[in-house]
């Protein structure tokens, strides 16, 4: 179960003894924490409303816990980590991320020899060709869409489809290790 609550962080103590404010978000079962930049002492503190007790402070509070409560559904909806929730709040990232943003990311010089890398970005350049130059979303990448892509490599005389797919699937599941994407269905688990 994913959830956001609001803490005092009395595990750190500022220069004047208050503690800063933090909202920590937990979801599949990994912990993100962000600073709203506000501070409270432990008197100023209702541990029974788990709120300063000072109101205008508690509706600020409130107010950013709804707004990261929203991009917590909204997160569940599109795959998202509690990181990328979290970089999404703060700014740091976009809601949406992109398959070939995270391709430049990507450093494919562990692969041996120079051809392999050239083989991969023709097997990129292919595969944005097929969209038209235009970027897209992992939740786009979907199962039709890698069927009709490796139909259209073989009408261009391409045998070995699979091969310019390989890529696609390396990027995917490179943005899935790092914890950037949780796939609702995964599009390669099925034959092509």
């Amino acid at each position: 179960m994913a959830t956001v609550k609001l803490k005092l962080k009395s595990t750190q103590t500022l220069i004047d003894g208050s503690h800063p404010i933090i909202i920590q978000i937990l979801k599949d079962q990994k912990k993100a924490i962000v600073s709203l930049g506000i501070r409270c002492t432990p008197e100023e503190w209702s541990t029974k409303l788990n709120l300063p007790k000072n109101r205008r402070l508690a509706i600020i509070c409130q107010k950013k816990l709804l707004e990261m409560e929203e991009l917590l559904y909204e997160g569940i909806d599109n795959g998202w980590t509690a990181k990328k929730i979290v970089a999404v709040y703060t700014g740091k990232d976009t809601k949406e991320l992109m398959f070939f943003a995270c391709h430049k990311i990507i450093d494919f010089e562990d692969k041996i020899g120079i051809s392999t890398n050239l083989l991969d970005d023709t097997k990129i350049r292919k595969f944005k060709g097929f969209l038209n130059d235009k970027d897209i979303s992992f939740n786009e990448i979907t199962f039709d869409l890698l069927k009709k892509y490796k139909k259209s490599l073989e009408i261009e005389g391409l045998k070995s489809a699979t091969r310019y797919l390989s890529i696609v699937r390396q990027v995917y599941n490179y943005a899935i290790e790092n914890d950037d994407y949780v796939p609702k269905k995964n599009p390669f688990k099925s034959a092509l």
